[in-house]
């Protein structure tokens, strides 16, 4: 199927359901709960061991009547302050040591207005301090490194060029719901987060998740987005612009649809995939950007307290080869309080290494988010357990099963107010010098209070 045959018949099943009237009446106070994105701040909650935001509504309560007069604005926010240790051997094995803060305020504001219209922005600015800037020498591997100068010399300009943080402001969402008929629309830049995976989502192609913190929010994406509600049934629309940039345009939707105790999503994007060349970098011309069709889907259902999830994804990409994507999990709460987690990741696109080396372009890739991983095979697996009242201790490990590397994370968390968390971990990378997660031991302590 090529990508104008797939967008006509999501253009036809979308006037089909404009012309039929659905099976229930929209639930507008289910959607500004947040029920069809990810923008509040307890999404850790929902994805770990809460009913999923994928779930149903069934046991929603009946919608209330609103008043048709606008309501001011209402503004909250989030202050995030965190201490930083990185540590990563550099081309002679001797290790940099890296101690940085940064300090983020962010400012909510969500308006009410006429005919149950909402209107929602939140700004966001962050500033570092401290050293916050490494060496390239440091992340890519020296044998890496070597072949890269040893093919083209010309290279060694842009392996001394530092990565540092920046300081920045930015919009991270502003977007206004609609209700049209029984249907919601949203515009603006929005959250777009999608999959039923923790760590890893094969049918998102909007963003990528930080390993050691898949909850964290994510910034929007600027769309417009039509959400069909039928129930337990939806069609979910969608036209993005992920960079911001009409080259690299999104458009797809999602039917999520329950079948028995599961329930099932299925999902076709058509979008791009882009991919730097750092040896066309030294002539202009680093990116290159081709067509791509994601067509997947995912399944989740709870069987006697285990919640299990799979989620996959078939890419096709023009003048490239094509690569499938899947992940698989499960979660449980034992009767002792204690969370277990696992979740395994195939990454079909993921570069092998080469002689026990990966090469220069994969590792930039993976820096600029190009790549999610390097390497094919990944598991996840990760112990929660309170060990008083606002007090828990955590332990998960990340294996990149390709090469033999290994992540393990340990953390304990306070949640000393109500709205305020204290968040203290420490990760170490295990494995060969050239391995995708072996040279580096990180450690933050994190302050997060929502106001």
């Amino acid at each position: 199927m090529t990508g104008r045959t797939f967008i006509n018949l999501l253009m036809l099943t979308q006037l089909l359901f404009l012309l039929s009237p659905p099976a229930v009446a929209f639930d507008e106070d289910a959607f500004i709960s947040g029920e069809y994105d990810n923008d509040t701040p307890s999404a850790e909650s929902d994805q770990k061991g809460g009913e999923s935001s994928k779930e149903s509504n069934a046991d929603a309560p009946e919608e209330t009547a609103r008043t048709e007069i606008a309501s001011g604005p209402a503004f909250s926010g989030r202050f995030e302050n965190q201490l930083t240790l990185l540590a990563m051997k550099d081309d002679t094995d001797k290790v940099q040591k890296h101690v940085y803060d940064y300090l983020l305020i962010q400012l909510d504001m969500d308006a009410a207005l006429a005919k149950n219209i909402e209107l929602k922005a939140d700004g966001v600015a962050r500033i570092f301090a401290g050293d916050a800037q490494f060496g390239m020498s440091e992340i890519v591997p020296p044998r890496t490194t070597g072949r890269a100068l040893q093919q083209n010399p010309a290279l060694a300009a842009l392996l001394m060029t530092p990565y540092a943080f920046e300081n920045r402001a930015w919009l991270d969402n502003a977007y206004v719901k609609i209700p049209v008929g029984n249907f919601l629309l949203t515009i603006g830049k929005q959250p777009l987060g999608q999959g039923a995976g923790y760590v890893w989502n094969p049918t998102d192609v909007f963003v990528q998740k930080d390993m050691l913190d898949p909850t964290y929010q994510q910034e929007g994406i600027v769309a417009a987005r039509l959400v069909v509600p039928m129930g337990r049934t939806s069609f979910d629309f969608v036209a993005a612009s992920p960079d911001n940039d009409f080259d690299n345009w999104v458009g797809g939707g999602r039917f999520q649809f329950p079948l028995g105790p599961v329930q099932f999503s299925v999902v076709a994007y058509h979008t791009r995939t882009q991919m730097i060349n750092v040896q066309n970098a030294l002539n202009g011309t680093p990116m290159t950007n081709h067509m791509r069709l994601m067509m997947g889907g995912d399944a989740v259902i709870d069987f006697e307290g285990v919640r299990l999830w799979g989620e996959a994804a078939y890419n096709q990409v023009k003048n490239e080869k094509n690569y499938t994507e899947a992940e698989g999990g499960l979660e449980y709460y034992f009767p002792f309080e204690t969370h277990l987690m696992v979740e395994y990741f195939y990454y079909g696109r993921g570069p092998l290494q080469q002689n026990g080396s990966y090469d220069l372009n994969s590792w930039i890739n993976v820096l600029e988010g190009q790549l999610k991983m390097l390497g094919r095979h990944f598991l996840f697996e990760s112990l929660e357990h309170p060990v008083a009242d606002f007090w828990s201790i955590g332990l998960s490990s990340f294996q990149a099963l390709s090469d033999g590397s290994a992540m393990v994370e340990a953390d304990i968390k306070w949640d000393f107010t109500e709205d305020a968390q204290m968040w203290f971990m420490v990760a170490k990378g295990f494995g060969g010098r050239e391995d995708f997660l072996a040279n580096s031991l990180q450690s933050w302590l994190r302050l997060t209070m929502y106001y």
